[in-house]
């Protein structure tokens, strides 16, 4: 969101207005640090968004992976 702001002749601030409509990572809460940062210029905008998601269409089973484990890095002397 953003608003415009005006300090003459008497301070106001604007109605706020969407800047972006998309999903973005939500801010930690940690100091230091931050889900955003504004370039030096002011004319840019960074935010980190979440990792694309992809649909799962294949899972693999494994049944009694330990003992294949076993079999190929035995560990008894």
């Amino acid at each position: 969101m953003a608003v415009d702001i005006e300090t003459e002749p008497k301070f106001s601030v604007s109605r706020p207005a969407t800047v972006f409509e998309d999903t973005f990572e939500p801010w930690t809460g940690e100091p230091g640090f931050s889900n955003y940062d504004i370039a030096p210029d002011g004319k840019r905008l960074l935010m980190s968004a979440p990792e694309a998601r992809t649909e799962i269409k294949l899972v693999h089973i494994v049944l009694n992976w330990f003992q294949e484990l076993e079999r190929l890095v035995p560990t008894k002397q």
